[in-house]
Parts: structure tokens; C-alpha cells; sequence
């Protein structure tokens, strides 16, 4: 199947990505959220409740940051694209029409 398929038929879906169980990330994330319970356990109901408020929106503005830079990262690789198609100042491309 291409890409232009898969896109058709809504097979791609790059904000469900996933990670390498044995990358730093992967450690980092672990321990993220070892912290995370250590943290939530010393907390009183009024702090968990605003943990947890904070928490959906820190995870809000991350998936907006997020998809801006995938929105911007691709336009970029676009331009790029068109950039060294259209490139006909090179003194390589003068003698194509």
C-alpha cells in the first residue's frame, strides 16, 4: 500500500507513536512515573484534584506543541522538496529547459 493510500483509508496516525521498551526514553518515562506515584501519594484530596487538573492541561498544551511541530516539520520538508526542484539558478541546471 502507498502513502497516499494509507492516507486515504486513515492508516496513518502519527501521534500514536511508539517507543523502544529498552530506549532513555523509556527509562525516563519509567522513572517519571515512579516519581509521579511517590508525589501523588503525599498529597491531599484538594492537592490530587489539582494535580490532576494541572495534569490534563500540561498534557493539553503538549499535544498542541506537539502537532504544531509536526504541522511545521512537514511543511518545512515541503518546501524543502520544492526548493530542490525548483532550484534553477544553479549553474548544474542552466541547460535544462
Amino acid at each position: 500500500m502507498s502513502i497516499l493510500e494509507a492516507l486515504w483509508y486513515g492508516n496513518l496516525h502519527p501521534s500514536e507513536r511508539k517507543f523502544m521498551e529498552d530506549s532513555d526514553y523509556a527509562m525516563l518515562f519509567r522513572r517519571s512515573s515512579d516519581l509521579e506515584a511517590v508525589f501523588f501519594r503525599e498529597l491531599t484530596e484538594t492537592g490530587k484534584t489539582a494535580y490532576d487538573e494541572f495534569w490534563d492541561h500540561e498534557c493539553a498544551m503538549r499535544a498542541i506543541a506537539e502537532r504544531e511541530a509536526f504541522i511545521e516539520g512537514y511543511r518545512m520538508g515541503v518546501r524543502m522538496i520544492l526548493a530542490s526542484i525548483s532550484d534553477r539558478d544553479s549553474s548544474f541546471f542552466s541547460t535544462i529547459p
